[in-house]
């Protein structure tokens, strides 16, 4: 299913640069819930633990974690700070992908 999908995902890429955008953004969104559900596993809390510990509601975790919100960095400051861990990101050039012959460069956040 993952090589289907990644077929796909080359040749939409190959039509639109708003889908290789979007899909860019689903990895960051993937990769800030996959964090913050750790961190909250890792102190071994529910949501709703998590969100009181947090300062936010309930809601606000769960679309975190189910990448349904566009979170500002100052929460995940804010999230990292409440739970013991450093806050940190980085703006990196990427290496030069070749996509349908094309060389394209991108920044990752």
């Amino acid at each position: 299913m993952k090589k289907f999908l990644d077929n796909y995902l080359k040749r939409r890429t190959r039509k639109s640069e708003d889908v290789r955008k979007s899909y860019t953004e689903e990895e960051i969104k993937s990769e800030i819930a996959n964090s913050v559900k750790k961190i909250r596993e890792d102190l071994n809390l529910s949501q709703v633990q998590f969100a009181e510990r947090v300062g936010v509601h309930r809601s606000t975790i769960s679309k975190i974690e189910s990448r349904d919100l566009n979170v500002s960095l100052t929460t995940l400051n804010s999230i990292a700070d409440k739970c013991g861990y450093d806050f940190a990101f980085t703006l990196k050039k990427r290496e030069d992908l070749e996509i349908n012959g094309l060389q394209s460069s991108q920044e990752m956040i």
